[in-house]
C-alpha cells in the first residue's frame, strides 16, 4: 500500500471519515481508546463517530469469559445483538458515510455490513482486527474444538466479514500471514501496524538499579498465551532467593492454575495483586521494576504476537525477559542492540535461570532498558500507525477525485 505522503502535502482539506463501532473507550482497551483519540487529532482527517459500546460490565468482564454461566451468555448475546443493530441503523440513518474506520472489535460490525446490498455498503473501509475471534476462542482459550460445528461456523462468518474491508489492521507481519492463510484473504489488504498505548503515562524513565533487592514484574489478564503458570513455577524455584521479589498484577482464566501451583504456600517473595490497576499506577509499577516479564506460553498464537504489556515496558524503558518466539526473533533481527532477553517458551527452569542472571547484573539490566526504549522509539511509536491509517484514507480520496 502506498503511504500517500505526497498527497498529504498537497491536500488543503482534511478527508472525512466516520468511525463506526461497538467499541469501549477505557483504560482496559488502550489500543482502541488511544487509536481513536489520535485519529481525531490527525490534521489529515475530519472524523465523526457512530458508537454504541456493548462492552461487558465489570460483573461480566471479558477476563472472566471462561467462567460465564448460561444466563450470562444470554445476557451478553442480547447486548451484542442490540449494539450492532443500533450502529447498523445509525449508519443507514446518517446517509451511509463513504469512508469508515471500524475499531476493534470489528468482526461483527463488518459481518453486519456484509449483509447489506452492495450499493448500501461504504465505498472504503479500514478495520482494526487486532485479535481474531476464531483465534481467541479456538486457539488461545480453547472454548471449542477446532473440528466442532461452532468453530467452523465462526471461521466462516469471520472470513465473510473481513472481505468487506479494504484495509485490515493487525499488529504483526506474522499475524498478517495468519489472517491471510486462515481466512483466505488477499495479502495486499493486510496492514501490520504497532499498537497504541497510553503514551502520556508510559513515558521514558531512566533506569536506576537498587542495591538491596531486584523487583520482577508481570502485568496481565492471565489468559493462557501469557504462560503465567510458567512464571509461577519460576517464582517457586527462586523462593530461597530473598533478593528477588515478584509482583504479579492481574487475574483471569489461568488464575486458578497459578493458585494451585502456589498450593496455599505462596512464597514470601511473591506479591499477587488481583484488583483493577489503571494506566497511571501500572506505569508507576513499571518504573519501580528492575525486570519485566512478557509472555511464556508455547502455543501457536504466542509465536505471532507482541503483547501490549511489552509495549508499555519498552515505552518506559525497562529490562524485559520474554519467550523466544517467531515474533521476538523477527524483532531482534531488526537491531544490533538487543532490546530484551529471551528464554524457551514453557520452560520455568530457563526463566528462573534468566531472572537469576539478570538480577545479578545491574549493568546488563540498564543496557536492556536503554535498548528497549530506543527500539520503541524507532519501531513502535503509536503515531506511526495513525499516520499510515490517515494516509490510506487520503490516498483513497485522491483515487476518486475528479
Amino acid at each position: 500500500m502506498s503511504d500517500g505522503r505526497e498527497e498529504m502535502h498537497t491536500r488543503s482539506e482534511p478527508v472525512e471519515i466516520t468511525i463506526l463501532g461497538v467499541h469501549v473507550k477505557s483504560a482496559g482497551y488502550p489500543n482502541v481508546t488511544f487509536r481513536i483519540r489520535d485519529l481525531f487529532r490527525s490534521p489529515m482527517l475530519h472524523v465523526q463517530e457512530i458508537n454504541f459500546p456493548f462492552g461487558a460490565s465489570p460483573r461480566y468482564g471479558g477476563s472472566r469469559l471462561w467462567a460465564w454461566k448460561p444466563l450470562q451468555w444470554l445476557w451478553i448475546t442480547l447486548r451484542v445483538f442490540y449494539a450492532h443493530l443500533h450502529v447498523l441503523l445509525a449508519y443507514l440513518y446518517r446517509g451511509r458515510p463513504r469512508r469508515l474506520y471500524v475499531p476493534y472489535p470489528s468482526a461483527i460490525v463488518l459481518f453486519c455490513l456484509s449483509l447489506l446490498p452492495r450499493a448500501w455498503r461504504p465505498a472504503y473501509v479500514i478495520a482494526d482486527c487486532f485479535i481474531s475471534l476464531y483465534d481467541t476462542a479456538i486457539t488461545d482459550r480453547k472454548l471449542f474444538s477446532p473440528n466442532s460445528r461452532l468453530a467452523r461456523l465462526l471461521k466462516s462468518l469471520e472470513s465473510r466479514a473481513y472481505r468487506v474491508a479494504d484495509g485490515i489492521i493487525v499488529d504483526t507481519e506474522l499475524n498478517a500471514g495468519y489472517f491471510t492463510e486462515t481466512f483466505g484473504l488477499d495479502s495486499s489488504k493486510l496492514m501490520a501496524l504497532p499498537l497504541d498505548i497510553d503514551a502520556d503515562n508510559f513515558r521514558p524513565a531512566p533506569y536506576q538499579p537498587r542495591g538491596d533487592f531486584c523487583t520482577v514484574l508481570f502485568i496481565g489478564t492471565f489468559v493462557p498465551l501469557q504462560g503465567v503458570d510458567v512464571i509461577a513455577r519460576a517464582a517457586m524455584a527462586l523462593e530461597s532467593h530473598r533478593d528477588v521479589r515478584f509482583r504479579l498484577i492481574g487475574s483471569g482464566q489461568a488464575a486458578e492454575a497459578v493458585a494451585r501451583i502456589f498450593d496455599n504456600h505462596r512464597p514470601a517473595t511473591v506479591e499477587w495483586i488481583t484488583r483493577w490497576v489503571d494506566s497511571e499506577e501500572l506505569a508507576r509499577e513499571i518504573r519501580e521494576a528492575d525486570i519485566c516479564l512478557g509472555i511464556f506460553d508455547a502455543g501457536p498464537k504466542a509465536q505471532r504476537i507482541w503483547p501490549l504489556k511489552n509495549y508499555a515496558y519498552m515505552a518506559v524503558g525497562r529490562a524485559i525477559i520474554t519467550a523466544d518466539t517467531l515474533q521476538a526473533r523477527q524483532m531482534l533481527q531488526c537491531t544490533d542492540a538487543a532490546p530484551f532477553m529471551t528464554v524457551p517458551p514453557g520452560d520455568p527452569a530457563a526463566l528462573a535461570a534468566a531472572i537469576t542472571k539478570l538480577a545479578g547484573d545491574p549493568d546488563r539490566r540498564r543496557m536492556y532498558a536503554e535498548n528497549a526504549r530506543r527500539y520503541y522509539e524507532s519501531e513502535l511509536l503509536s503515531q506511526k500507525a495513525v499516520e499510515q491509517i490517515a494516509m490510506q484514507f487520503v490516498r483513497e480520496s485522491y483515487a476518486v477525485s475528479p
